[in-house]
């Protein structure tokens, strides 16, 4: 969920800004994004991965990249 204030992410540039954030996520092999629904204010993601560990890596890159696809924007 974004903090309160910032623009929506449904926005053209927010939106390929995760979406960049996506492509790059699936380049790792243990962890799979299958779906997503972009939100005005978050995100709902079902994702994939082999174990416990891969999931959480899998989701802090993802987040990772998303940080800095869209700090810039804002």
């Amino acid at each position: 969920r974004l903090r309160e204030g910032l623009p929506t992410l449904r926005d053209r540039s927010a939106r390929d800004a995760v979406a960049w954030a996506f492509a790059g996520a699936r380049e790792r092999s243990a962890f799979r994004l299958t779906h997503f629904s972009l939100q005005s204010n978050h995100l709902h993601l079902l994702a994939e991965a082999d174990d416990r560990r891969a999931i959480s890596r899998g989701m802090q890159g993802l987040l990772v990249r998303i940080a800095r696809a869209l700090n810039p924007l804002w």
